[in-house]
C-alpha cells in the first residue's frame, strides 16, 4: 500500500465549497429571506388575505419537497454541476414569470416553478458536492458553504430599496438577471468526486502521482485512491436501509418540527413586526440581521461538529431557536429585537452545517443525494404547515404573537428526538489518523 501524503497548495475541494457558497448566496437564500419584502406589496396590489399569500410560500415549500428526492437521484446519477445549472435556469425563468402574474392561480404557479428550480440549484445539491470532498473536515467545509446562505441576508435591504423605488415586478426581473450572471460561471468550478483526480478526501493523495488520470498510472492511482477513500469515509447504507433506520426518522421528524417553527419567523418577520407598530425599515434590518448574525454560529458549530457530539450541538441549537421565538412572541418595542436576534440567529444557523454532516456520519455518501432528498421531503412538511398556520391565525386573531408562541413549543419537541438518536460509533473524528 502506497503512503499517502498531504497535497501541496490549496486543496481543490475548497474551490468547490466557495463556488457552492456563491450559488446559494444568490440563487437560494435571496428569495427565501426576501419574501417578507414582497409580502405586503403583493397583498396590497391584489387585496389578498394573509392566508392566501402565505399559501404561496407553503406551496413553494411543498413542491420543493416533492422535487427534492428527484433532484437527489439526479445528483447521484449525473453529478451536481449539471443539476445546479438546470436549476439556475428554472429559477431565473420563475422569477421572470412571477413578475408578470395577475391572478392568484398564476401567482401560485410561478412559486411552484421557482421551487422546482431551487430544489436543484439550492444548497441541498451543493451539500452533496462538498461532502464528497471532505471527511474529517466535513462539518467545517459545510459551515463555510452555508456561509453563502447567511450572507444572502445582505440582499434584503437591497431588495427592499429596489421594491421601494421600482416596484416588486421590475425588482424580480433585476434579481433574475443578477442570479444568472453571478451564478452560472461558478458552476464550472464544481467537480465531482476527488477519486477521479487521484485524490483522497480532505486534500491527501497517493505519493508521487500528479492530479491527472489520463495515463495508465494515473488510472491505477485513481483506483487506489477510491479504495483508500472508502476506508476514510466509512460504510454507506442504501436508501432502503436508511428508511428502516430509527436515526433516519428521528432526524427527519426533528427537522420537520423545527422547520414548522422557524420558517414562518424568517419569511414573515417583516409583516409580523410592522403588525406590532415597528416601522418597516427597522423590520427589514431585523430580517436581514438573522442570516448575518447566524454566520458566526455556522462556522462555530461547524467547527465543533468535527470534534464534539453533533447530536448535542444540534439539540442546543434547537433550544436557542425556542427561546428566541418565545421572545419574539412578546415583542412590542424595538428594544426587544436585539435579544431576539442574538438568541434566535445562532439557533437558526447552527443546524445548517450540522444536519448534513450528521446525515453523512450515519448513512454515508453513496446514496447521499437520494437520502437527503427524502429527509428534505419529510422536513418540508413542517415548512409547509408553519406559514399556513400563522396565516390562518393572523386572519383569525389579527396578531402574529399567539402563532409564534405555539410554534416555539412545537420546535422544542425536536430536542429530545435528536438527543435520543443512537450514538454512531462509525462517525469520522479529527482524532483519527490524518493519513494512512
Amino acid at each position: 500500500m502506497r503512503r499517502i501524503v498531504p497535497r501541496e497548495g490549496l486543496f481543490y475541494g475548497w474551490w468547490v465549497v466557495f463556488a457552492c457558497a456563491g450559488i446559494v448566496l444568490f440563487a437560494g437564500g435571496t428569495f427565501f429571506y426576501g419574501f417578507g419584502i414582497l409580502f405586503d406589496p403583493i397583498r396590497e396590489e391584489f387585496g389578498w388575505s394573509a392566508l392566501m399569500t402565505t399559501i404561496a410560500f407553503s406551496l413553494r415549500s411543498e413542491v420543493g419537497a416533492i422535487a427534492a428526492p428527484l433532484s437527489g437521484v439526479l445528483v447521484d446519477r449525473l453529478g451536481p454541476r449539471k443539476v445546479i445549472q438546470l436549476g439556475l435556469l428554472i429559477v431565473c425563468a420563475g422569477f421572470v414569470a412571477l413578475s408578470q402574474v395577475h391572478s392568484l392561480l398564476t401567482f401560485y404557479a410561478a412559486f411552484a416553478f421557482i421551487a422546482i428550480g431551487n430544489s436543484a440549484a439550492g444548497g441541498h445539491v451543493g451539500i452533496v458536492a462538498v461532502s464528497w470532498w471532505f471527511v474529517r473536515k466535513r462539518s467545517r467545509a459545510l459551515s463555510l458553504m452555508t456561509f453563502g446562505a447567511g450572507l444572502s441576508g445582505i440582499t434584503v435591504p437591497i431588495l427592499a430599496w429596489l421594491v421601494g423605488h421600482y416596484g416588486w415586478r421590475d425588482s424580480l426581473i433585476v434579481l433574475a438577471a443578477a442570479i444568472f450572471l453571478a451564478c452560472l460561471p461558478l458552476t464550472f468550478l464544481i467537480r465531482e468526486r476527488p477519486e477521479k483526480y487521484g485524490l483522497l478526501p480532505d486534500g491527501v493523495r497517493l505519493d508521487n502521482e500528479p492530479n491527472a488520470i489520463a495515463t495508465k498510472q494515473g488510472v491505477e492511482t485513481a483506483l487506489q485512491a477510491q479504495v483508500q477513500s472508502e476506508a476514510l469515509r466509512g460504510r454507506s447504507i442504501s436508501v432502503r436501509e436508511a428508511l428502516k433506520n430509527r436515526s433516519f426518522w428521528h432526524l427527519a421528524v426533528a427537522m420537520s418540527l423545527t422547520n414548522m417553527a422557524s420558517t414562518p419567523v424568517v419569511i414573515l418577520l417583516i409583516p409580523a413586526l410592522t403588525n406590532t407598530g415597528i416601522d418597516a425599515s427597522t423590520a427589514a434590518l431585523a430580517s436581514a440581521a438573522i442570516p448575518l448574525f447566524s454566520l458566526p454560529a455556522r462556522v462555530m458549530f461547524g467547527w465543533w461538529g468535527d470534534y464534539a457530539d453533533k447530536r448535542k450541538l444540534l439539540a442546543s441549537c434547537f433550544a436557542l431557536q425556542t427561546v428566541g421565538m418565545l421572545i419574539l412572541s412578546g415583542i412590542s418595542t424595538p428594544l426587544l429585537l436585539a435579544p431576539f436576534v442574538i438568541i434566535f440567529s445562532p439557533g437558526f444557523g447552527g443546524p445548517i452545517p450540522l444536519r448534513p454532516a450528521l446525515q453523512a456520519d450515519y448513512f454515508g455518501l453513496e446514496s447521499m443525494g437520494t437520502i437527503q432528498g427524502l429527509l428534505q421531503f419529510i422536513a418540508t412538511i413542517g415548512g409547509v404547515l408553519g406559514p399556513i398556520f400563522v396565516g390562518a391565525m393572523v386572519d383569525l386573531t389579527g396578531t402574529y404573537r399567539t402563532a409564534f408562541f405555539a410554534l416555539a413549543l412545537v420546535g422544542a419537541l425536536a430536542i429530545p428526538l435528536v438527543l435520543h438518536m443512537p450514538k454512531n460509533a462509525g462517525a469520522p473524528s479529527e482524532s483519527a489518523p490524518a493519513f494512512i
